[in-house]
């Protein structure tokens, strides 16, 4: 019974290791046959009894050593591995106290395994959203620049990404150059992106005028996937262009009327009457006119800015004051009329000073009726006209 019960196990054994088997099996049994003699002749208490004893601790022991050679060849095939042997010897001691042995046990192999390798961590979203290639500049302005792209994808070209980084800088910003990137200026407030293929927009304000800008941009999902860099678009802010400024048209004078009015102005004596900027002295107007028969004469200005002017008069023979910083601002239209009680009849030499010079031409007309030096105009020249000279003696034009 034992025997096919060994043979039994062997026939399921690989071949390979049949040999070494069929050997420890023969090891095991060798040693129960010694220890089996030993008892035989030292204790004999019941031979049929005991044999059965014997033969049945002999079948559990090969089986015993069987199923261990065959759980550690099994285990050496599975796992090439550092083992660690152990073997025990064992003594017999029967009721009597007396004692066999030592027998060496069959050697327990024990296999040490190396630790399982952990599971690799479940695989999530490792797709990035895909490059935007259609960023372009819309409009400009001296300080505001506006972009536009199609939105990307989550996972390359499908769903929504989850968010944007939007970056503009005045030098320029290189694929091939992180620094480049990293120096732009990310833009305020980017929008959240929407669907994929889906037009978005952005304005960036605060700009330099005629200041050239580059602009790039970024997508990332909701696993921090990033996108590949944008294609680059730059653009130049505009320059200031100032507002015109409003054209006024100038005001100008309308009718205003000047009258003189002279002490012995004879009829039909020429007078001059000229406006000259108080400023520089530019004269803007020059008119003529002829005294009445009253010796007053009549002027009427027409379309002259509206200024301060000096009113300067010229009277044949006369030395007339300069009327000095007049303001024709206030006025549309004024009736002016200067009353030149203060010109002096005499400068017959018309060179702004009555002296001597012009007693010698006052003397050569003498008793004729030279208008000139008929000062009192009564048509003759004569002792009345040297004292009207002679009253003005030594006075200078004011003219400037």
């Amino acid at each position: 019974m034992h025997k096919n019960h060994l043979k039994h196990h062997m026939r399921h054994e690989p071949t390979a290791e049949k040999k070494e088997i069929e050997e420890a099996a023969q090891g095991a049994l060798a040693t129960f046959q010694r220890f089996f003699t030993t008892l035989k002749e030292t204790y004999v208490p019941s031979w049929k009894g005991f044999t059965v004893i014997i033969a049945a601790a002999v079948a559990i022991l090969i089986e015993t050593t069987f199923l261990s050679i065959s759980r550690n060849l099994a285990q050496q095939q599975a796992a090439p591995a550092n083992q660690i042997t152990n073997q025990a010897q064992v003594t017999y001691q029967d009721p009597s106290g007396n004692s066999y042995g030592p027998l060496m046990s069959n050697s327990v192999v024990v296999d040490v395994l190396p630790l399982p390798s952990p599971s690799p961590a479940p695989i999530g979203d490792t797709t990035a959203p895909e490059q935007i290639v259609s960023l372009a500049v819309d409009a400009t302005t001296d300080t505001t620049l506006s972009v536009s792209w199609q939105a990307p994808g989550d996972d390359g070209a499908v769903g929504t990404a989850s968010s944007y980084d939007l970056r503009v800088s005045d030098k320029e910003i290189k694929g091939s150059d992180k620094d480049s990137w990293d120096k732009a200026v990310p833009a305020p407030n980017e929008p959240t992106p929407l669907p994929a293929g889906t037009p978005q927009t952005y304005i960036f304000t605060g700009l330099t005028p005629n200041t050239t800008y580059w602009i790039a941009l970024i997508a990332s999902d909701e696993a921090n996937n990033v996108s590949t860099l944008s294609n680059i678009v730059f653009a130049t802010t505009t320059t200031i262009v100032p507002l015109p400024t409003p054209t006024i048209p100038p005001q100008l004078l309308t009718a205003v009327k000047v009258k003189i009015v002279a002490q012995y102005l004879k009829e039909n004596t020429p007078v001059t009457l000229a406006l000259k900027h108080y400023l520089n002295g530019t004269t803007v107007l020059q008119v003529s006119s002829i005294t009445d028969k009253d010796g007053k004469a009549a002027f009427t200005i027409n379309n002259v800015v509206k200024d301060v002017y000096d009113v300067a008069i010229s009277i044949p023979g006369y030395l007339v004051p300069v009327i000095e910083d007049y303001n024709f601002i206030l006025y549309d239209e004024l009736k002016m009329e200067l009353v030149v009680d203060d010109a002096a009849a005499g400068n017959l030499q018309e060179d702004g000073t009555i002296d001597s010079l012009d007693y010698a031409v006052l003397s050569s007309k003498w008793g004729t009726s030279d208008a000139t030096s008929d000062l009192n105009g009564d048509g003759i020249v004569n002792s009345i006209d040297f004292s009207i000279m002679n009253a003005n003696w030594g006075k200078t034009n004011t003219t400037p």
